[in-house]
Protein backbone atom coordinates (compact mmCIF):
# COMPACT_ATOMS: atom_id res chain seq x y z
CA UNK A 1 0.00 0.00 0.00
CA UNK A 2 3.14 2.26 0.07
CA UNK A 3 3.33 2.50 -3.70
CA UNK A 4 -0.15 4.43 -3.36
CA UNK A 5 0.72 6.72 -0.53
CA UNK A 6 4.14 7.52 -2.85
CA UNK A 7 1.25 8.87 -5.51
CA UNK A 8 1.10 12.39 -6.26
CA UNK A 9 -2.30 14.17 -4.73
CA UNK A 10 -2.93 14.84 -9.17
CA UNK A 11 -2.16 11.04 -9.66
CA UNK A 12 -4.50 9.96 -6.92
CA UNK A 13 -7.80 12.10 -8.14
CA UNK A 14 -7.49 11.39 -11.74
CA UNK A 15 -7.19 7.65 -10.81
CA UNK A 16 -10.20 8.56 -8.69
CA UNK A 17 -12.00 9.96 -11.00
CA UNK A 18 -11.20 7.61 -13.85
CA UNK A 19 -12.59 4.58 -11.97
CA UNK A 20 -15.63 6.88 -10.92
CA UNK A 21 -16.37 7.57 -14.81
CA UNK A 22 -15.31 4.03 -15.73
CA UNK A 23 -18.22 2.85 -13.10
CA UNK A 24 -20.91 5.80 -14.14
CA UNK A 25 -20.24 4.23 -18.19
CA UNK A 26 -20.51 0.34 -16.65
CA UNK A 27 -24.47 1.77 -15.04
CA UNK A 28 -25.30 3.76 -17.76
CA UNK A 29 -24.96 0.70 -20.77
CA UNK A 30 -26.79 -1.42 -18.13
CA UNK A 31 -29.63 0.96 -18.09
CA UNK A 32 -29.88 1.65 -21.33
CA UNK A 33 -29.80 -2.14 -21.90
CA UNK A 34 -32.80 -2.90 -19.34
CA UNK A 35 -34.78 0.30 -20.81
CA UNK A 36 -34.19 -1.16 -24.58
CA UNK A 37 -35.69 -4.52 -22.71
CA UNK A 38 -38.28 -3.02 -20.87
CA UNK A 39 -39.43 -1.05 -23.98
CA UNK A 40 -39.67 -4.45 -26.02
CA UNK A 41 -41.78 -6.08 -23.28
CA UNK A 42 -43.95 -3.26 -23.10
CA UNK A 43 -44.72 -3.58 -27.01
CA UNK A 44 -45.08 -7.13 -26.23
CA UNK A 45 -47.52 -6.51 -23.45
CA UNK A 46 -49.84 -3.87 -25.95
CA UNK A 47 -49.72 -5.85 -28.99
CA UNK A 48 -50.13 -9.61 -27.30
CA UNK A 49 -52.63 -8.52 -24.15
CA UNK A 50 -54.19 -5.35 -24.23
CA UNK A 51 -55.26 -4.87 -27.75
CA UNK A 52 -57.18 -8.17 -27.25
CA UNK A 53 -58.43 -6.88 -24.07
CA UNK A 54 -59.95 -3.96 -25.74
CA UNK A 55 -61.49 -5.61 -28.58
CA UNK A 56 -63.25 -7.77 -26.50
CA UNK A 57 -64.36 -4.66 -24.33
CA UNK A 58 -65.22 -3.06 -27.62
CA UNK A 59 -67.49 -6.59 -28.11
CA UNK A 60 -69.26 -5.89 -25.15
CA UNK A 61 -70.25 -2.60 -25.71
CA UNK A 62 -71.45 -4.05 -28.93
CA UNK A 63 -73.47 -6.57 -27.52
CA UNK A 64 -75.08 -3.91 -24.76
CA UNK A 65 -75.85 -1.43 -27.75
CA UNK A 66 -77.67 -3.99 -29.20
CA UNK A 67 -79.73 -5.22 -26.33
CA UNK A 68 -80.51 -1.81 -25.40
CA UNK A 69 -81.13 -0.88 -29.20
CA UNK A 70 -84.28 -3.92 -29.47
CA UNK A 71 -85.24 -2.30 -26.21
CA UNK A 72 -85.68 1.19 -27.64
CA UNK A 73 -87.31 -0.62 -30.48
CA UNK A 74 -89.69 -2.24 -28.74
CA UNK A 75 -90.35 0.92 -26.38
CA UNK A 76 -91.24 3.38 -29.78
CA UNK A 77 -94.37 4.45 -29.98
CA UNK A 78 -94.62 5.49 -33.54
CA UNK A 79 -93.89 3.51 -36.35
CA UNK A 80 -91.04 5.60 -37.98
CA UNK A 81 -89.26 5.54 -35.02
CA UNK A 82 -89.54 1.74 -34.39
CA UNK A 83 -88.22 2.09 -37.78
CA UNK A 84 -85.33 4.44 -36.87
CA UNK A 85 -84.37 2.38 -33.90
CA UNK A 86 -84.53 -1.39 -35.90
CA UNK A 87 -82.07 0.13 -38.22
CA UNK A 88 -79.80 0.76 -35.36
CA UNK A 89 -79.99 -1.85 -33.87
CA UNK A 90 -79.58 -4.07 -36.93
CA UNK A 91 -76.16 -1.75 -37.49
CA UNK A 92 -75.49 -2.65 -33.74
CA UNK A 93 -75.85 -6.55 -34.56
CA UNK A 94 -73.63 -6.38 -37.54
CA UNK A 95 -71.44 -4.74 -35.75
CA UNK A 96 -71.57 -7.48 -33.03
CA UNK A 97 -70.27 -9.89 -35.68
CA UNK A 98 -67.80 -7.68 -37.51
CA UNK A 99 -66.15 -7.36 -33.74
CA UNK A 100 -66.76 -10.79 -33.15
CA UNK A 101 -64.35 -11.87 -36.25
CA UNK A 102 -61.87 -9.78 -35.72
CA UNK A 103 -60.44 -11.27 -32.17
CA UNK A 104 -58.83 -14.29 -33.47
CA UNK A 105 -55.84 -11.43 -34.67
CA UNK A 106 -55.73 -10.96 -30.44
CA UNK A 107 -56.22 -13.89 -28.77
CA UNK A 108 -52.67 -15.73 -28.43
CA UNK A 109 -53.08 -17.80 -25.07
CA UNK A 110 -54.82 -21.01 -24.86
CA UNK A 111 -57.36 -19.96 -22.60
CA UNK A 112 -58.07 -16.80 -24.42
CA UNK A 113 -58.57 -19.34 -27.35
CA UNK A 114 -60.60 -21.30 -25.34
CA UNK A 115 -62.73 -17.88 -24.18
CA UNK A 116 -63.34 -16.97 -27.38
CA UNK A 117 -64.51 -20.11 -28.83
CA UNK A 118 -67.25 -20.23 -26.00
CA UNK A 119 -68.16 -16.73 -27.09
CA UNK A 120 -68.38 -17.66 -30.72
CA UNK A 121 -70.62 -20.64 -29.62
CA UNK A 122 -73.35 -18.57 -28.06
CA UNK A 123 -73.03 -15.50 -30.45
CA UNK A 124 -74.77 -16.40 -33.45
CA UNK A 125 -78.33 -18.07 -31.47
CA UNK A 126 -77.95 -14.73 -29.54
CA UNK A 127 -77.37 -12.16 -32.63
CA UNK A 128 -79.87 -14.44 -34.56
CA UNK A 129 -82.97 -13.99 -31.72
CA UNK A 130 -82.20 -10.74 -30.90
CA UNK A 131 -82.69 -9.90 -34.37
CA UNK A 132 -86.10 -11.55 -34.77
CA UNK A 133 -87.01 -9.63 -31.42
CA UNK A 134 -86.26 -6.52 -33.75
CA UNK A 135 -88.11 -7.30 -36.34
CA UNK A 136 -90.81 -8.38 -34.69
CA UNK A 137 -90.95 -5.02 -32.55
CA UNK A 138 -90.45 -2.89 -35.69
CA UNK A 139 -93.70 -4.64 -37.15
CA UNK A 140 -95.47 -3.84 -33.96
CA UNK A 141 -95.76 -7.13 -33.21
CA UNK A 142 -94.86 -6.52 -29.12
CA UNK A 143 -95.89 -9.65 -27.67
CA UNK A 144 -94.11 -12.10 -29.86
CA UNK A 145 -90.75 -9.82 -30.02
CA UNK A 146 -91.10 -10.08 -26.14
CA UNK A 147 -91.55 -14.08 -26.11
CA UNK A 148 -88.74 -14.40 -28.75
CA UNK A 149 -86.47 -12.40 -26.24
CA UNK A 150 -87.72 -14.22 -23.07
CA UNK A 151 -86.13 -17.09 -25.42
CA UNK A 152 -83.02 -15.39 -25.92
CA UNK A 153 -82.55 -14.58 -22.59
CA UNK A 154 -80.76 -17.85 -21.73
CA UNK A 155 -78.70 -17.43 -24.61
CA UNK A 156 -77.64 -14.16 -23.13
CA UNK A 157 -76.54 -15.40 -20.12
CA UNK A 158 -74.38 -17.94 -21.64
CA UNK A 159 -73.08 -15.53 -23.68
CA UNK A 160 -72.35 -13.13 -21.08
CA UNK A 161 -70.70 -16.13 -18.79
CA UNK A 162 -68.61 -16.92 -21.76
CA UNK A 163 -67.26 -13.39 -22.78
CA UNK A 164 -66.25 -13.00 -18.98
CA UNK A 165 -62.60 -12.75 -18.68
CA UNK A 166 -60.78 -14.49 -15.69
CA UNK A 167 -58.14 -12.41 -14.27
CA UNK A 168 -54.71 -13.93 -13.24
CA UNK A 169 -53.77 -14.74 -9.83
CA UNK A 170 -52.06 -11.60 -7.67
CA UNK A 171 -48.77 -12.63 -6.25
CA UNK A 172 -46.63 -10.66 -3.69
CA UNK A 173 -47.32 -8.62 -0.97
CA UNK A 174 -50.69 -7.09 -2.29
CA UNK A 175 -52.59 -10.39 -3.90
CA UNK A 176 -54.36 -10.54 -0.23
CA UNK A 177 -56.18 -7.42 -0.38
Amino acid sequence: MKWFQNLGTMTKLISGFAALALLTAIVSVTATSAMKEMAGNTELLYEKHLKGLHAADELSTQVALAGRGVRMTLLAKRPEDRREKAAQTRQYLRDVQTQAGQLDQYFVTPEAKQKLAETRDHLPEWVTRLGQANDLAEAGKIDEALAVLETSISGAGKLVAAMQVKTSKRTGPRAKR
